[in-house]
């Protein structure tokens, strides 16, 4: 099977799909719940709106709407064009440079959508030239029997996934169905998913992470998926671990920050009834791992079901569909100390009785993927131990930037006949793992000596107890000598009328 569409349509005719979505309206209560034939039905329904071969604007909140109107696009043959709900003062430069990007023509979203854009931006020009379908027009449309339309072919563009935009305009990532099926493929080896599987995702559906795994690999698996909203998880964490508990949840996962937002933030009695021994695997990806916050999160909550050899850390980008490698499910991540002096030259020496930094492993590869650590500036392959640029090759890699040739031609390469991706991570293989340290571009020269900002930053945030976790960024300006070091951190609301920011400052810097 070369497109998840004819994933779909070989389930229902065989009758071996579980594939079921429900979504947690307010994080706890279960609003509705679809099964895979209702979910082609109304994709088959949107798909009569939509324009073939050409960018569609999916702009609906978290829910089972989006998943059909996802689905929608692939059989319409039309390019689905996932994006976050723009606020009134946040997303327009996004949602302009994404419109204008893609040649947008046409969006789905809702009417209570579609009056707030049209309240916040009406007078724009971009926003306003799009024919918007409205999900609710189409449920009251009776659109007769419905056929099955002809099927994409496996090189066609399936969806463009955005980057952030954090640092410039935000690209477009193309991403085919062959792209989707590989990715998806390799997502199965990982959690080792069977119909029998039970997900529980809060990950939003418009990111490269709550799209391929928490939507797309349920229906490749066919097996049941609890959705919430992101916002739902962030205002009260403990809704996660009561959806694994109520639906005996086999896989979820998140970034780190997720991990250290359960400890600070769920009180012991909000642990009454939560059971997590249904488990096998909770990953952690799409940010620098920490071992110590998965070392806080496996103290926190063995007592109610958890244990290590349920953690899996993964690697992974938009630019390889979503994921790269894995650790070993059933075993714990490695996990190696490496010495702070070293590592800040690009060394790597097991640290003893110095001052260290744990590095946890990301994995290995699977299915067809290979991966390289390379030089970056004289492309020679690097020895085990030697740090270098990350570099994948496989089914999964996408077909590069859309309308940015320049951009797609320095990033996906051909060596020795084989596509690699340039990731611009850095990292290097010990006994046979991947171990990532950083980004190229993020790194921060003092003095010669290279510094990674995580490691800055988780220095700082943990320096006090006044300090947020994980709400830290720290980076570098040229002063016109030299490259100096700037620390931005935020106070605990707790703490801000009375903090001693004297004695805070010190503790910091270590004096």
């Amino acid at each position: 099977m070369t497109t998840i569409l004819e994933v779909i349509e070989n389930q229902l005719n065989n009758n071996e799909s579980k594939c079921a979505f429900t979504y947690l309206s307010d994080g706890e209560t279960a609003q509705a719940t679809s099964g895979l034939p209702e979910i082609r039905e109304k994709a088959l329904k949107i798909a009569r709106f939509l324009p073939k071969q050409t960018p569609v604007l999916l702009m609906l909140p978290q829910g089972i709407s989006f998943i059909e109107a996802f689905f929608g696009c692939f059989y319409a043959q039309a390019v689905a064009v996932p994006i976050s709900l723009p606020g009134k003062n946040r997303g327009l430069d996004k949602l302009q440079s994404i419109i204008k990007n893609a040649d947008v023509s046409c969006g789905i979203t809702n009417r209570e959508i579609l009056s707030k854009l049209n309240k916040w931006f009406g007078e724009n020009k971009l926003i306003s030239k799009i024919r918007w379908i409205l999900i609710e027009d189409i449920e009251r449309e009776n659109t007769g029997s419905l056929t099955l339309p002809e099927l994409p072919k496996p090189s066609q563009v399936a969806l463009l996934q955005y980057t952030s935009g954090s640092t410039g305009n935000p690209k477009g990532v193309m991403v085919t169905h062959e792209n989707i099926i590989a990715n998806s493929k390799i997502l199965q080896t990982f959690f080792k998913n069977t119909t029998e599987s039970v997900s529980v995702c809060w990950l939003p559906s418009f990111h490269d992470m709550g799209l391929i795994d928490g939507v797309i690999q349920p229906v490749f698996g066919g097996f049941h998926s609890v959705m919430m909203s992101p916002l739902h998880f962030l205002q009260k964490p403990i809704r996660w671990l009561k959806a694994i508990t109520e639906y005996k949840a086999t896989y979820s996962g998140g970034p780190n920050f997720a991990y250290d937002l359960c400890v600070d933030r769920i009180k012991d009695e909000e642990l009454i009834d939560i059971d997590l021994s249904s488990l096998h695997c909770l990953y952690n990806a799409a940010e620098p791992i920490r071992h110590s916050t998965m070392q806080r999160f496996l103290d926190r909550f063995s007592s109610v079901g958890f244990s290590e050899n349920m953690l899996l850390t993964c690697y992974g980008l938009a630019e390889a569909t979503l994921a790269a490698t894995a650790s070993k499910l059933g075993t714990k991540p490695p996990i190696i100390k490496i010495e702070r002096e070293k590592l800040q030259q690009n060394e790597i020496s097991t640290a003893e009785k110095t001052s260290f930094i744990e590095i946890v492993s990301s994995g290995i590869t699977y299915c067809d993927t290979e991966l390289r650590v390379v030089d970056p500036e004289t492309f020679n392959q690097c020895k085990e131990g030697e740090i270098g640029e990350i570099r994948v090759s496989g089914k999964s890699i996408t077909a590069g930037y859309l309308n940015a040739p320049e951009i797609t031609r320095e990033t996906f390469i051909n060596f020795k006949n084989t596509r690699f991706l340039r990731t611009g991570d850095l990292g290097f293989f010990l006994n046979g793992e991947l171990f990532v340290t950083g980004r190229i571009k993020d790194l921060i020269i003092i003095r010669g000596a290279n510094h990674y900002p995580q490691d800055i930053e988780q220095t700082v945030y943990s320096s006090h107890e006044a300090l947020e976790t994980n709400n830290c960024a720290a980076f570098s300006v040229e002063t016109g000598e030299e490259e100096k070091l700037v620390v931005v951190q935020e106070i605990k609301r707790t703490f801000r009328r009375n903090a001693d920011y004297e004695s805070i400052f010190y503790e910091i810097i270590g004096e």
